[in-house]
């Protein structure tokens, strides 16, 4: 799956979290308080990423992160890693 389409899905996901929130609008630079997100969204949204991406997350990295781009950018590593994971049986 590619940088871009990673991206989307996750505003996409962001975008479903709260109702109230076109995709569109979703910029890198955008803040998760700004956007609304509770740590309750925040969770949700690590289970749901889990499933799109197939990877596993850190709740507490979750709850760290300040922008769409940081948790992209968190989003990226994770998958980038997965494969290696995989291969080596964990």
């Amino acid at each position: 799956m590619s940088i871009d389409t990673r991206q989307e899905t996750i505003k996409i996901l962001v975008g479903e979290l709260k109702l109230n929130i076109d995709p569109a609008t979703i910029s890198n630079d955008r803040l998760i308080e700004d956007l609304g997100m509770s740590s309750i969204h925040l969770m949700n949204l690590m289970y749901e990423l889990e499933e799109a991406f197939h990877i596993r997350l850190d709740p507490e990295e979750m709850l760290a992160i300040g922008t769409v781009g940081h948790l992209l950018d968190m989003l990226d590593g994770k998958v980038a890693a997965a494969p290696q994971q995989a291969a080596a049986g964990g």
